[in-house]
């Protein structure tokens, strides 16, 4: 690790050698040279790694002046930029400094450093400033380096881990306005940009036979075009042709219109690159003024006062998620809105509004639908390395060449570009050249990459950025049509099987995919040896009829109340060759919940796992909760497969992850370890804890035992009034006093109202029951209306006054009848309660009352213990609550944030609980200290509550603890753990 002492000496050396050397040598100096020489050294001495590292410090040319920048970099992300000049540049001049603040800011780098040793210039990127010198925040001559040291120190490595910089600027400046980051300008550009084309193309052509749809293709073509020439632009592959048209048509040395001047440009293009792009569109049919061109020309350079839009060097995730939810916008008429509202409504004799405005809103129910989540870089980067790259390492050269990758839901295709950038470079390695020809470049892309989407619109920006990537000189471009295609990748067949599931327009609401013909080569082959992406989330109940009835005819997966994911998961199984890998970033539920069986059972019987990186709880969408694995396939039986751990690490993460580390926890599982049933992926010490419980114990629920989650009445506004069970007069939801017959009350019980080996319902209110316990059955059954009516006539008429409200629930026995009345004589036998989430054994022992309450469906789940089972009922708790039962719990469960969990009843049930013999007085008395030790939790729970003195409940607290690890020992000893195990259960 560097210090400060040493970093200064060496700073000291590189100044007396500038000294010692004659001006005219300095200015000789080239730029290489000057980096060669001095200004690298000097980022060296302040502890970065120059000498070859590029996870550190990594060389990179721009597109635009060919200049070499060098990127400083911490954990796979960019910290700043660094410009270098030769000593003979005057870095006073503006342009250096705009050039330096506009590359950074469109690389997202909030950091940009200009240098030539003889001076220094540190710019703060996300300031939103009229002029870049107002966000310089550092300026020194080498002759200060050692005078402002701790100043210059901040640009160190050491530095920059404590983010000392940015806390420095922000304590010497104070708060300054942010600029906009360059995708979320670009995105609410774009969203303007369409709104604006739509009011005029809709103002000039709605007249003329255009639907709202066709305008909406027209307007998308129409900004890919201006994306793909600015592109070339910023390349120095096109000189600027766009800023010209405007800049010529304002000063009057061109007399055509805008409109008409870029309709004439797209006409040379299309002569020149002969791509799809710029044929004949709807677009160059349109009618339109010139009026909204000015703004989106001029908006195509400048993103921000005098920073500058630098299209080759904006990350092809940041546009491609410019592009995501950009595409999760639509444009309606106020006629448009109004023609579907009379339609769904048969109003009669309706007028259709007149109003021609055109409003673009955030459509997330869109992406909602669709399940779009848009993947962060590092993922897609992993993803494609664990998959692509590890076939690559495996092949020849020749083998590579008929490499086929797939992305089945390719949205904007960030897979896609980055699969092609992979592919891009293990050519030019194993060719050994620098870079690969146009030539070159365009056959890997149109031989070696493939995409699907849904979306049609997805599939054009796909099909764009993958040109823009390929693209390096003028000349033709290939259609690639052939390669991104629009369809459903989950919907395959023709009339005969498709017609009966979607009706006679099939074609058009299936969208089915024959794969054979639209992708001939790859599938000739066997399928496809590399599949990625991150195939949308949408659960069964979203889903039209037809879907539901279409997937669970073709799909194993298709069990449950599935998501469609892992349709995606089995299809993509089906789509590759053997001994093809697939990567996918997925929700990590379906290891454990019922409706991933289907899924669990295929992909075990075939051995298909190698590889699952669980973010278990840690969050990889910031804008949604999402519990996400990603998830490896290999074609060929696996008889071990590699489990990681990320969940942590991420959680650790302050910033946007720039790449996985390769150190995270590992654990070697055995295939066979995995069948249909929850997948627990378990390290030897643990598989040996979890065979030993599983051994000495009988599930729960094959124990003399039920459980049973609570009762839902549809209505709680209704059911429930304010107040005690000994009350007169309750309070109901709409604030009247009303006075009910007490024999049809009970107390609610939520999940606030227990706790950890505690009960205490103070909800202060009481809940209708209308219900009676049958003396021959013991079981329950609703009350006739004529008993209700007869016998508890204040009940019946309070409800029967708010019949109308109970008649519009979903579903309900009798008007009056709860909902959903689960189980009623469970409950009212239930000695345990336990709440549908957790973070540790949170079961409560329910009072001998049980008859005064009822249990909630939010409160979670009740258990009742038979009379024929021979175990206590405070046994079958001290174990529930152990650490040890828990820890099985979470290995199985479902898991939320914070090391939150599910407790439902396919997991609860599956817990072994210890049998006991208690014919062998060794086990008799095992069996009885726990109920001791938990008889005395019980009793300090309640103290503790009673208690109002911090000091006091302390000490009671201490009381408890030492207990509970009493409790936990016996447990231990009970199921015969090692040390080492219960070192790995404690988390030690």
């Amino acid at each position: 690790m560097t210090n400060k002492e040493t970093a200064r000496a060496e700073i000291a050396d590189l100044i007396a050698r500038y000294d010692a050397l004659p001006t005219a040598k300095r200015r000789a100096l080239s730029e290489m040279d000057t980096r060669r020489v001095f200004i690298l050294p000097l980022f060296d001495a302040l502890g970065w790694d120059t000498t070859g590292n590029p996870d550190e410090v990594a060389e990179e040319v721009s597109g635009v002046a060919g200049r070499a920048d060098y990127a400083f970099r911490i954990g796979g992300i960019t910290r700043f930029l660094l410009e270098a000049k030769a000593m003979r540049e005057d870095l006073d001049k503006p342009h250096h400094a705009v050039q330096a603040v506009s590359y950074a800011y469109n690389r997202g780098v909030p950091w940009a450093v200009l240098s030539d040793f003889e001076g220094l210039k540190v710019y703060y990127t996300e300031w939103e400033v009229d002029e870049v010198a107002r966000c310089q925040v550092m300026d020194l001559r080498y002759d200060e380096y050692l005078e402002e040291f701790d100043l210059l120190w901040r640009l160190s490595k050491p530095a920059f881990q404590e983010d000392a910089l940015r806390k420095h600027t922000e304590r010497r400046y104070g708060a300054v306005g942010r600029r906009t980051p360059v995708g979320d300008h670009l995105l609410a550009q774009f969203v303007n940009w369409r709104e604006e084309l739509f009011k005029y193309f809709w103002m000039y052509n709605h007249d003329r036979g255009h639907t709202l749809p066709q305008i909406d293709e027209a307007i998308q073509r129409l900004l890919d075009r201006l994306i793909f020439i600015r592109t070339c632009e910023d390349r120095r592959i096109e000189e600027p042709r766009l800023l010209p048209l405007l800049r010529g048509r304002e000063g009057g040395a061109l007399s055509k219109d805008l409109w008409s001047l870029l309709l004439d440009l797209f006409r040379d293009f299309d002569a020149i690159y002969d791509s799809r792009l710029f044929e004949p569109h709807l677009v160059d049919s349109l009618a339109c003024e010139e009026t909204p061109f000015r703004a989106i020309l001029q908006g195509l350079y400048f993103s921000a006062g005098p920073v500058r839009y630098q299209f080759d060097v904006i990350p092809a995730d940041v546009l491609g998620r410019v592009y995501e939810q950009y595409l999760g916008f639509v444009a309606q008429t106020a006629k448009e809105v109004a023609r579907q509202e009379a339609s769904q409504a048969a109003l009669p004799g309706f007028e259709p509004a007149t109003d021609q405005t055109i409003e673009l809103v955030s459509k997330k129910l869109k992406r909602k639908m669709h399940g779009i989540y848009y993947t962060p870089q590092f993922v897609v980067d992993y993803i494609v390395e664990q998959t692509l790259g590890q076939v690559l390492a495996e092949r020849t050269l020749d083998e590579v060449r008929d490499l086929a990758v797939l992305d089945m839901a390719c949205g904007s295709g960030s897979f896609l570009i980055t699969a092609y950038e992979r592919l891009l470079r293990h050519h030019a390695e194993a060719l050994q050249q620098p870079a690969l020809s146009q030539e070159e470049r365009l056959e890997i892309l149109t031989r070696n990459v493939y995409g699907v989407d849904l979306d049609g619109q997805a599939v054009e920006v796909a099909q764009l950025n993958l040109l823009l990537k390929a693209l390096e000189t003028p000349r033709d471009l290939p259609n690639l049509n052939s390669n991104v295609k629009r369809g459903n990748s989950l919907v395959e067949g023709g009339a005969r099987e498709l017609e009966p599931h979607f009706g006679e327009h099939w074609r058009t609401v299936a969208r089915p995919l024959n794969w054979k013909r639209a992708f001939p080569q790859p599938m000739q082959r066997g399928g496809f040896d590399v599949i990625v992406g991150n195939p949308p989330y949408v659960r069964i109940q979203t889903l039209p009829d037809a879907d539901k009835a279409y997937y669970k005819e073709r799909y194993q997966a298709a069990t449950g109340n599935y998501d469609i994911y892992t349709l995606f998961v089995e299809r993509g199984w089906q789509l590759l060759r053997p001994g093809g890998v697939l990567g996918f970033i997925l929700p990590n539920k379906f290891f454990s919940v019922d409706y991933g069986q289907g899924l669990r059972r295929l992909l075990s019987q075939e051995r298909a796992v190698w590889r699952v990186v669980d973010f278990g709880d840690a969050q990889v969408f910031g804008d949604a909760t999402t519990y996400t694995c990603l998830f490896f396939l290999r074609k060929k039986p696996n008889p071990r497969l590699v489990y990681i751990s990320a969940s942590d690490w991420l959680k650790g993460e302050e910033l946007s992850p720039g790449k996985l580390p390769d150190d995270l926890p590992k654990t070697d599982v055995v295939s066979q370890s995995l069948s249909d049933n929850s997948w627990l992926f378990l390290s030897e010490t643990e598989s040996q804890i979890v065979e030993k419980l599983l051994s000495l114990g009988v599930l729960l629920l094959d124990l003399p035992a039920k459980m049973s989650r609570g009762s839902s009445s549809g209505n709680d506004k209704v059911f429930m009034l304010k107040g005690d069970l000994d009350s007169d007069t309750f309070s109901s939801d709409d604030g009247l006093l009303v006075q009910l017959e007490p024999q049809l009350l009970r107390i609610p019980v939520f999940a606030t109202d227990f706790g950890r080996y505690t009960f205490h319902p103070q909800s202060g209110k009481v809940i209708i029951f209308p219900y009676r316990r049958r003396d021959n059955t013991g079981e329950f059954s609703l009350l006739s209306q004529e008993e209700l009516e007869t016998s508890f006539p204040k009940v019946y008429g309070y409800l029967r006054s708010r019949k109308e409200l109970l008649e519009k629930r979903k579903q309900f026995r009798e008007w009056y009848s709860f909902s959903a009345p689960r189980n009623l004589a469970v409950h009212d036998s239930a000695h345990l309660l336990i709440p549908l989430l957790a973070d540790r054994g949170l079961v409560a022992k329910l009072p001998l009352e049980r008859d005064k309450y009822c249990l909630m469906a939010s409160g979670g789940f009740s258990i009742s213990i038979g009379s024929s089972c021979n175990l206590s009922p405070q046994y079958v708790l001290g174990l529930l609550n152990s650490k040890l039962l828990f820890w099985y719990l979470t290995m199985m469960s479902n898991l939320f944030r914070s090391g939150w969990i599910t407790c439902t009843k396919q997991y609860v049930g599956r817990i072994p609980i210890r049998c006991i013999d208690f014919d062998d007085p060794t086990q008799a008395a095992q069996h009885d200290a726990v109920v001791a030790r938990v008889e005395e939790l019980l009793r300090l729970y309640a103290r503790r509550a009673e208690l109002p003195e911090i000091d006091e409940r302390a000490a009671v607290q201490a009381a408890i603890d030492a207990e509970e690890a009493t409790l936990d020992a016996l447990v231990y000893e009970l199921y015969g753990l090692t040390e080492k195990e219960i070192a790995l259960v404690e988390g030690q």
